[in-house]
């Protein structure tokens, strides 16, 4: 029978060929005041070595209300702001994002069959978003209608850690994904959603 050193030996051999990926999971935005956005990613990676992965990837974040504070997705900021001191919170609405990111992962370390490694991810990408049109109490404003729903061209940075087996692991991560919103037809203001993610990924 194969030892365990040996069959690290043929494990470690199988990652250094390029590898086909796909990966599902979860992720959240973490440091918006004003809402939370939610939804589930889906991803394909190709590894070009150990510590060299290319990988896109498509999530998509559903409105799960139409507006003030009995959208699940509100803070209790926002309400606050809104109901007791009339004034508009600032709600743009991610609803998908799709993006490619190179991930290097230098720092590494095998324990038994498995492998842990950490490093760094960054690409381009795009997101759409939807502007909150109650929170803004824009429902009549011809300008904020016509640019309620926009696409914008995103840059996407971030740590990535993960625990691997041969054909199988978890990655957790967290990422900026910024833009620039274009507020009423006549505002320009930068974007940078912090956002969390677990996923799990298999390998071919």
């Amino acid at each position: 029978m194969l030892s365990v050193a040996a069959l690290a030996v043929l494990t470690s051999a199988a990652e250094a060929r390029p590898q086909f990926g796909l990966s599902l999971g979860f992720e959240s935005t973490v440091n918006d005041p004003f809402v939370v956005r939610t939804g589930p990613r889906l991803g394909a990676t190709l590894s070009l070595s150990p510590i060299i992965e290319a990988g896109a990837s498509l999530a998509y974040y559903p409105v799960l209300g139409q507006g003030g504070c009995s959208d699940p997705q509100w803070t209790a900021l926002s309400c606050q702001l809104l109901e007791r001191n009339s004034v508009s919170p600032d709600i743009s609405k991610m609803t998908a994002a799709v993006d490619l990111e190179l991930r290097i992962l230098p720092f590494q370390a095998h324990l038994g069959l498995w492998r842990t490694a950490v490093g760094l991810a960054a690409g381009p990408g795009m997101v759409t978003t939807e502007d909150d049109l109650v929170a803004a109490q824009a429902m009549d404003d011809a300008a904020a209608i016509a640019n309620q729903t926009e696409l914008h061209p995103t840059v996407v940075g971030g740590i990535v850690g993960e625990v691997r087996h041969r054909h199988f692991g978890v990655r957790i991560r967290l990422s900026s994904l910024a833009y620039i919103e274009n507020i009423g037809g006549d505002t320009l203001e930068m974007k940078s959603n912090l956002l969390s993610r677990t996923e799990v990924f298999w390998w071919f």
